[in-house]
């Protein structure tokens, strides 16, 4: 018998050169196209880019996480009730501690953009802000600015010296940030600066130091080995080696050389530009109503660690896949029904209730699953 089986039964007792942004308002009624791929646009903030239908508001420069929270947080989700101690002793070593109980308890996913009806946010970042903390707090996630924006916040109250710096993609060559990161200043001696990748899609489990000349030292994560290499004044590029005999990931990825090898770029840090709040409720306002290429709204995913189980589980609408901390695929299957599909969800993310599952599955925009 399957792990997805096994699993279901324990809980049930059974078994291109353009790229768009694509937007439809929560009634189905309206939309708009957006192309990316224009010379004109190439290489501007995302979040500059796209806001005519919004103006964003710039009263709200914190996230609202209370120090309390940000202690119940750290204590009792991520299990370490002794952080005050730890910190005295040795901040780095805690710090890693932190970004990997994080990774192996929040995962990324798109039931936050597909649950709800995203409109109300547009006028009111307070309280768009208060649902990705809430998000956040019940280990519900969200996307990448989701976490960044928490952990950032989470940090700044064990008084960790923060900032957010933006990245781009691999997958969408020009547009910048996209995605986000959390840059830690200061830590262990003044002037030294530690990239903190905080996506759980990303096998980074610790702060990686940024004083390196060239090359960072390279290391190994989901089976693959990896390296930061430096180009240009706080632009770092996190790299894939590509191994003898084998293609590139992504036909449109740059490709590093070094040592006679190549390794693709999978993203863009500019580490030295601080990203304000209302860049990131911009960005995740468009994600959620102008969703890049249809991922966000027309695809019901999430990528994440289950403590169930114990190992690594993507689920992209109806396929499931079940990885090993080394990316070694365990089991994949394809299923055939939306009751199946909760199941398994539920099952291995039991933070999510079955009724949230089937919100998002009467949202998206496909119909493959009856």
């Amino acid at each position: 018998m399957s792990m997805f089986h096994r699993i279901s039964r324990l809980v049930r007792g059974q078994c291109s050169s353009g790229r768009y942004i694509y937007s439809r308002s929560c009634d189905g009624l309206s939309s708009q196209i957006v192309c990316l791929a224009n010379s004109e646009q190439r290489g501007t903030n995302l979040a500059t880019r796209c806001t005519n239908k919004r103006q964003i508001s710039t009263s709200v420069n914190e996230f609202p996480l209370s120090r309390e929270e940000a202690v119940t947080f750290v204590t009792d989700t991520l299990e370490i009730p002794n952080f005050r101690d730890l910190i005295k002793q040795d901040e780095l070593a805690l710090l890693n501690m932190l970004l990997k109980r994080l990774k192996y308890t929040i995962p990324l996913t798109t039931v936050t953009i597909l649950s709800q009806c995203n409109d109300q946010y547009k006028n009111n970042e307070m309280l768009f802000l208060e649902q990705c903390k809430e998000d956040m707090l019940s280990t519900r996630s969200g996307q990448c600015y989701w976490i960044t924006s928490f952990f950032n916040a989470l940090l700044n109250h064990l008084q960790y010296d923060t900032t957010v710096c933006g990245a781009g993609d691999k997958c969408y060559t020009g547009v910048f940030n996209i995605h986000s990161a959390v840059v830690v200043h200061n830590l262990g001696a003044r002037g030294r600066r530690y990239l903190v990748e905080c996506n759980p899609f990303h096998p980074v489990f610790r702060a990686v130091p940024l004083d390196f000349d060239e090359h960072s030292d390279s290391f190994t994560g989901s089976g693959k080995k990896w390296k930061y290499f430096r180009s240009g004044d706080g632009l770092i590029k996190y790299c894939n080696l590509i191994e003898s005999g084998k293609k590139k990931t992504f036909q449109l990825t740059e490709i590093v050389e070094h040592g006679g090898k190549q390794w693709e770029v999978f993203m863009d840090y500019r580490t030295r530009r601080n990203i304000p709040l209302s860049n990131f409720t911009e960005s995740c306002f468009l994600m959620m109503t102008t969703p890049l290429g249809n991922m966000y709204q027309k695809n019901l995913r999430i990528q994440g660690f289950s403590r169930a189980i114990g190992e690594w589980v993507t689920i992209m609408n109806e396929k499931v896949e079940i990885k090993d901390g080394n990316g070694v695929v365990l089991e994949s299957v394809i299923v055939s029904s939306a009751n199946e599909l909760i199941d398994l969800w539920t099952a291995y993310f039991p933070q999510y209730p079955d009724a949230l599952i089937e919100t998002c599955l009467k949202n998206r925009d496909i119909n493959r699953l009856k």
